[in-house]
């Protein structure tokens, strides 16, 4: 049966490495147990690793940045404008930045001493057990106090024995070793390496601490507050409000509310204190001005009662009333010139003695000139502006720079102004004192002494009205001090939600199972994909040449398998190949039919098929010989243990033997008879072109029935295709499980450039159950051709190397 090469042309897109669903679906249902094995095994440590894991809880707490515009909740103090209290608007995100500051967070750490931390050590499998300062069985004391821990650093095993004694140990920093310190008492105190420290019980302790270990971990608190910085999340809840919410996650409820509410507070103890620092200024130099001015009260009231009493002054006789009138009025302006002038010296002398040059200033203190206010105000706000940023900073940061310059020149500024309204004032002094002294020159007949009393009682009324002003103002300074509120306000205190929200013990076991599918999904997969042997006869059907046979696997130690009434699984499929020969073979009487067996490379199992299609059709009762032309690595004599003689090579240089000198019956199979191969000569493939190998076929064709050739592998020599076209039929041996597919694509070559013009593949070694096996005990073990190896023994099993996928791999 010859085959036509377009039905290979018609295959020749398909490709060997097609994804066939079904076949690896297969391969996953043969090898449930281990992905069964898979899952348990990734369920179970899901499970135990969910047991050593601490819960963790969200905490949430919402607040409002109050707006203190005039819109707002105080809006009722803006009678108070004047002294620079309660205006402009807070920005919401400055305050989110200062709820996050390292400076708000120091002190809520000391606060909370959140830099310690005791943890109840339990078992592998069981979650440790977190407290904090706050519902800990235990606490630690240093000898200096609570200041000293804040730069140390420290661990420390706390075995409990019983409830009056407890082991302790401490960690080296360096190799993290555990040194033993000894056995103490609670209270006990005790040498360490940061220092002198005790442990103490507190309420929390009951019996069934005992045999617990506690660990006590001292972190600096820089080190704890960078912690809190990045676990604390502030944003505003929306885009429409000023409402900020705080968060926070941490494995102890308590303690994250108690952070929190903490951090709200300390904001808001630092925003009232911001405030009130003006004021306190403010209200510092009003008493210093009022004790001055009360002072010279005092002296003025004393000279006046005086003046009276020597010159027994009565009630005042005015004669010209319309220049009293005119006086009153000069007198009027002048006592307002000299408040001006006496607010003005106050203020210089209070830049010149003050020694802190960036100290804030007394503000509105009732200057006519807004000039002077403004700067006052501006000066004040650039002091606080300074000593904020340096809270966060220090001197030398730019910012601090920059302020501070802005600040010298701002106060030297105002200096100069205020220099220059005082030279204002005293030209517009003089001219309304002579202006008064004018007005006085015509009131000839006012008595000297009315007019020096009246002198008298207007210093009298300079000191009263400036004393009533700086009392009036003390007393507002007062009520702002009284009022000053934070600029949040607490919509939700800090709120834990029961429900953890780490770890997700939903995900954690699913991820396990999930991973203990994927896993060997994935190796099998992977074995799957990069599987490039033949296993079935699928992949050689994609080819488009036909099969002929299925040889399965040989569990015995014999060579020749194929015996008179043996009736095996390995006999019975020679037995069907012969049957299929019949169909390939097209009858002619008188002449032979060649079969040549050849493979790919070695230790296919060439030789072992074609010594026993050889005997199955000798057993059919046809004349058969069995033709080793496999002169570089002969195996016929060794497998069939036939006596030294001529063989092929022996015809092919020795014109004096004929063919009939080479031919070997062989007793154990009738009719089947055998040409070994001979010696092997240093030149097969000239020798396989001379003219008695044609002789020889012709001979054989005509005295036997079958002529089964015992072919060399194409791939690795010409030697075969030198003879081919003597060939009948090919039959081309691919052993299962060994064959690589990629070189099937020499035998699909042949056929499709007519080299071969009738060939059918024999799968070999086809696997039927678990068992394992023995080979068929043949192969090529001698070097083929001039000393090089070409091939494994093949009667021998061989060693595999260890690898993850053998593990998955079915035998």
């Amino acid at each position: 049966m010859s085959l036509e090469s377009n039905n290979i042309n018609n295959n020749n897109s398909e490709s060997f490495t097609n994804f066939n669903f079904n076949e690896l679906f297969s391969r996953l249902l043969r090898r449930w147990p281990l992905i069964i094995l898979s899952l348990i095994v990734f369920s179970l440590s899901a499970y135990l690793y969910l047991r050593t894991l601490m819960s963790e809880y969200e905490t949430t707490a919402l607040v409002l940045v109050k707006d203190t515009g005039s819109g707002s909740a105080h809006a009722e103090l803006n009678l108070f404008d004047d002294l620079g209290i309660f205006k402009g608007n807070t920005n919401m995100y400055n305050e989110i930045e200062v709820l996050k500051s390292r400076v708000l967070l120091t002190e809520v750490v000391k606060k909370l001493r959140l830099n310690v931390t005791y943890t109840q050590l339990r078992s592998f499998f069981e979650s440790n057990v977190e407290h904090y300062e706050y519902d800990t069985p235990l606490t630690i004391e240093y000898f200096q106090g609570d200041s000293a821990l804040w730069e140390k650093k420290g661990s420390y095993k706390v075995e409990i024995e019983n409830k009056d004694e407890f082991i302790i140990s401490e960690e080296h920093p360096i190799n993290k070793n555990w040194k033993k310190l000894g056995t103490f008492k609670f209270n006990e105190w005790i040498k360490s390496r940061i220092g002198t420290i005790r442990i103490k019980k507190t309420q929390f302790f009951h019996k069934d601490y005992v045999d617990a270990t506690i660990e006590i971990k001292i972190s600096t608190v820089k080190a704890t507050s960078n912690r809190l910085k990045k676990k604390i999340k502030i944003e505003p809840v929306n885009g429409e409000s000023t409402v900020l919410g705080l968060s926070t996650v941490g494995t102890i409820i308590d303690q994250n509310e108690h952070l929190l509410n903490a951090l709200i507070d300390e904001h808001e103890r630092q925003a009232v204190a911001d405030k009130n620092q003006i004021s306190r200024n403010t209200s510092d130099f009003i008493n210093e001005r009022m004790l001055i001015i009360a002072n010279e009260l005092t002296d003025v009231e004393s000279e006046g009662e005086s003046f009276k009493s020597q010159h027994q002054l009565i009630d005042v006789k005015s004669d010209a009333h319309l220049y009293l009138l005119k006086g009153g009025e000069l007198e009027n302006r002048l006592t307002a010139l000299s408040i001006q002038m006496m607010l003005a010296e106050y203020l210089i002398d209070y830049l010149k003695s003050n020694n802190e040059p960036y100290a804030t200033l007394p503000s509105n203190l009732g200057f006519e000139d807004n000039t002077i206010n403004q700067m006052t105000s501006e000066y004040n706000t650039l002091v606080l502006e300074r000593n904020k940023t340096i809270e966060s900073s220090n001197l030398n940061h730019p910012a601090v720079l920059r302020i501070q310059s802005q600040l010298l020149s701002l106060r030297s500024s105002l200096m100069q102004s205020l220099m220059n309204l005082k030279g204002r004032l005293n030209i517009e002094l003089t001219a309304t004192e002579k202006k008064d002294a004018a007005n006085k020159s015509r009131i000839g007949n006012i008595p000297e002494y009315e007019r020096r009393y009246r002198e008298i009682s207007r210093q009298q009324q300079i000191k009263e009205t400036l004393y009533l002003y700086l009392l009036q103002k003390r007393e507002e300074n007062e009520i702002a001090m009284a009022s000053a509120v934070g600029t949040i306000k607490i919509l939700d205190s800090a709120f834990t939600d029961s429900k953890p929200v780490s770890p997700n013990k939903y995900l954690i076991l699913v991820s396990g199972v999930l991973f203990g599918l994927f896993l060997p999904f994935s190796i099998i997969f992977i074995q799957y994909s990069l599987d490039n042997k033949i296993r079935k006869k699928e992949d050689l059907e994609k080819l488009g040449i036909p099969i002929i046979g299925e040889i399965p696997r040989n569990n015995t130690e014999d060579y020749l398998v194929v015996k008179q009434g043996d009736r095996s699984l390995i006999a019975e499929a020679f037995r069907m190949l012969r049957t299929n020969l019949n169909f390939y073979l097209t009858k002619q009487e008188g002449i032979g039919k060649t079969i040549f067996i050849t493979s790919t490379i070695a230790g296919e199992g060439k030789t072992f098929n074609s010594m026993n299609i050889a005997a199955s059709l000798a057993l059919s009762g046809k004349k058969t010989v069995l033709l080793g032309m496999d002169l570089r690595a002969p195996k016929l004599k060794k497998f069939l243990s036939i006596g030294d003689g001529p063989g092929v090579t022996n015809y092919l240089i020795d014109e004096s033997l004929s063919v009939e000198d080479i031919i070997v019956k062989y007793d154990e199979v009738e009719n089947f008879y055998i040409v070994h191969s001979g010696i092997i000569p240093p030149n097969p493939a000239e020798l396989l072109l001379g003219e008695r190998v044609n002789s020889m076929f012709s001979y054989l064709k005509e005295h036997f029935d079958y002529v089964v050739v015992d072919n060399s592998p194409i791939s690795l020599v010409t030697d075969g295709l030198a003879i081919a076209h003597h060939a009948d039929l090919f039959l081309y041996v691919v052993r299962a499980n060994y064959l690589i597919k990629d070189y099937l694509d020499i035998p699909k070559s042949l056929v499709q450039n007519e080299q071969i013009k009738s060939m059918a593949f024999i799968l070999n070694d086809t696997a039927y159950g678990f068992g394992g096996y023995r080979g068929y005990g043949y192969g090529y073990g001698h070097g083929y051709g001039y000393g090089s190896t070409y091939g494994t023994v093949y009667g021998e099993t061989p060693k595999k190397k260890f690898s993850l996928l053998n593990i998955f791999r079915k035998k």
